[in-house]
C-alpha cells in the first residue's frame, strides 16, 4: 500500500514521529516532529496506541485497552489439504476465543488467541512471544485442526488497541473539526481501502455518504489497567 500510494503522489515521512498536534487560532493545524512542523488544513490521527499521548493536550480521551498478542505460523503436514479453496477462515467464539486463516502465499496455517488481556503499553511491549500462550493455542488446535503431525514453526506479537465496545473509530473530534481520528480496533487492517477513503472523504469534504454513525468517539472512561 506504501508503493500505491507513492505512485499516486503521496509523500511519506518515515522515521518522524509526532510530538504534539496544535490547532491554530484561525483553523488548520500545526504538526510537530523533531524534524520540524509540518502545517495542514486538517489532520487524521490514526495513531493506534499512541492516540491519547496526542490527545491529552488537546483536552480529550479516547477508552482503550492495550495489549501484546501474538500469532503462530504452523507447518501442516498436508498443504494443500489447507488452501482457501478447502479449509475456511474460521473464528471460535469461546472464553478463551481463537482465530484461525487458510494456507496463503506460503505453506503454513496462521492461528492466534483472540484478546489475551495481556495489557501493557507501548513503552512496555517486549516483543517476545509468551510460552504459555503457545501451549495453550497448540492445545486448542490438537483439538480442533484434524492435522496431529502439524509443527508451529513461529510465534510472532502484535499490538492490540481496542475501545469498550470494538467498534471502530471514524469521527472528529467534538471540540476541534480539523482533527479527525482514525482507529481499528485491532482489526481495520482489512477493511483498509474503505477505512481510509472515508477518512479522507471526512478531511477533505467535511463529510461522508457512508454510515459511521456507531463509529463515534466513545465516553467511557478507562480502567487503572488501561490507557
Amino acid at each position: 500500500m506504501q508503493y500505491l500510494a507513492r505512485s499516486k503522489g503521496a509523500v511519506l515521512k518515515e522515521n518522524t514521529p509526532v510530538d504534539r498536534v496544535v490547532p491554530k487560532k484561525a483553523g488548520g493545524v500545526i504538526i510537530q516532529t523533531p524534524r520540524g512542523e509540518f502545517h495542514a488544513a486538517k489532520v487524521i490521527l490514526a495513531t493506534d496506541a499512541w492516540t491519547n499521548k496526542l490527545l491529552e493536550p488537546l483536552g480529550a480521551h479516547i477508552p482503550l485497552s492495550v495489549m501484546q498478542e501474538q500469532v503462530t505460523y504452523f507447518k501442516p503436514t498436508d498443504p494443500t489439504a489447507f488452501q482457501p479453496d478447502r479449509f475456511p477462515v474460521w473464528i471460535w467464539g469461546g472464553d478463551p476465543a481463537f482465530y484461525g486463516f487458510p494456507s496463503y502465499g506460503e505453506p503454513t496455517i496462521k492461528a492466534g488467541r483472540d484478546t489475551s488481556n495481556n495489557f501493557m503499553t507501548p513503552e512496555q511491549r517486549t516483543y517476545v512471544p509468551s510460552p504459555q500462550f503457545l501451549e495453550q493455542l497448540s492445545s486448542f488446535m490438537g483439538s480442533f485442526i484434524l492435522d496431529k503431525g502439524r509443527q508451529p514453526l513461529r510465534t510472532v506479537t502484535c499490538q492490540y488497541s481496542i475501545t469498550p465496545d470494538r467498534q471502530f473509530i471514524i469521527s472528529p473530534l467534538d471540540n476541534n473539526q480539523d482533527i479527525i481520528v482514525g482507529l481499528g480496533a485491532a482489526h481495520a487492517f482489512k477493511f483498509g481501502p474503505a477505512f481510509g477513503r472515508v477518512l479522507a472523504e471526512l478531511a477533505i469534504d467535511g463529510r461522508t455518504d457512508e454510515d459511521i454513525s456507531k463509529f463515534g468517539i466513545p465516553k467511557a472512561e478507562p480502567s487503572s489497567s488501561k490507557l
